[in-house]
Protein backbone atom coordinates (compact mmCIF):
# COMPACT_ATOMS: atom_id res chain seq x y z
CA UNK A 1 0.00 0.00 0.00
CA UNK A 2 1.38 3.47 -0.80
CA UNK A 3 2.93 5.00 2.31
CA UNK A 4 3.04 1.59 3.99
CA UNK A 5 5.94 0.70 6.27
CA UNK A 6 7.76 -2.65 6.14
CA UNK A 7 10.02 -3.65 9.03
CA UNK A 8 12.27 -6.69 8.77
CA UNK A 9 14.42 -8.08 11.59
CA UNK A 10 16.49 -11.20 11.11
CA UNK A 11 19.53 -12.91 12.68
CA UNK A 12 22.79 -11.21 11.74
CA UNK A 13 24.80 -13.72 9.71
CA UNK A 14 27.98 -11.70 10.36
CA UNK A 15 27.71 -12.49 14.09
CA UNK A 16 29.92 -15.51 14.81
CA UNK A 17 27.53 -17.03 17.40
CA UNK A 18 24.65 -16.87 14.90
CA UNK A 19 26.73 -18.33 12.08
CA UNK A 20 28.23 -21.22 14.03
CA UNK A 21 25.37 -22.24 16.29
CA UNK A 22 22.45 -19.93 17.05
CA UNK A 23 20.88 -19.78 13.60
CA UNK A 24 20.58 -23.55 13.32
CA UNK A 25 19.03 -24.05 16.78
CA UNK A 26 15.72 -22.61 15.51
CA UNK A 27 14.17 -25.09 13.04
CA UNK A 28 12.13 -22.30 11.43
CA UNK A 29 15.32 -20.70 10.08
CA UNK A 30 15.69 -21.81 6.46
CA UNK A 31 18.42 -19.52 5.14
CA UNK A 32 20.24 -16.37 6.18
CA UNK A 33 19.28 -13.00 4.71
CA UNK A 34 22.26 -10.62 4.79
CA UNK A 35 21.58 -6.87 4.79
CA UNK A 36 22.72 -6.26 1.17
CA UNK A 37 20.26 -8.92 -0.03
CA UNK A 38 17.38 -7.48 2.02
CA UNK A 39 18.15 -4.00 0.69
CA UNK A 40 18.12 -5.20 -2.92
CA UNK A 41 14.85 -7.12 -2.45
CA UNK A 42 13.10 -4.09 -0.93
CA UNK A 43 14.40 -1.72 -3.59
CA UNK A 44 13.37 -4.13 -6.37
CA UNK A 45 9.88 -4.23 -4.83
CA UNK A 46 9.67 -0.43 -4.98
CA UNK A 47 10.42 0.41 -1.34
CA UNK A 48 12.46 3.40 -0.20
CA UNK A 49 14.96 2.35 2.48
CA UNK A 50 14.53 4.63 5.49
CA UNK A 51 16.71 2.82 8.07
CA UNK A 52 19.05 -0.16 8.12
CA UNK A 53 21.74 -1.62 10.33
CA UNK A 54 22.51 -3.97 13.18
CA UNK A 55 21.21 -3.94 16.75
CA UNK A 56 23.76 -3.06 19.46
CA UNK A 57 22.78 -5.96 21.73
CA UNK A 58 22.31 -9.74 21.73
CA UNK A 59 23.10 -11.35 18.37
CA UNK A 60 23.27 -7.92 16.71
CA UNK A 61 20.19 -8.75 14.63
CA UNK A 62 19.92 -7.16 11.19
CA UNK A 63 17.09 -4.68 10.64
CA UNK A 64 15.78 -2.74 7.69
CA UNK A 65 12.81 -0.38 7.36
CA UNK A 66 11.25 0.37 4.01
CA UNK A 67 8.40 2.63 2.94
CA UNK A 68 6.30 2.39 -0.21
CA UNK A 69 6.25 5.78 -1.93
CA UNK A 70 2.85 7.53 -2.04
Amino acid sequence: MPGGLLIIRTPNWRNQTVRHEGFWLDITHVRPYPLPLLKQVLEDAGFEIIAQGFEDFGWNDTYIFGRKPC
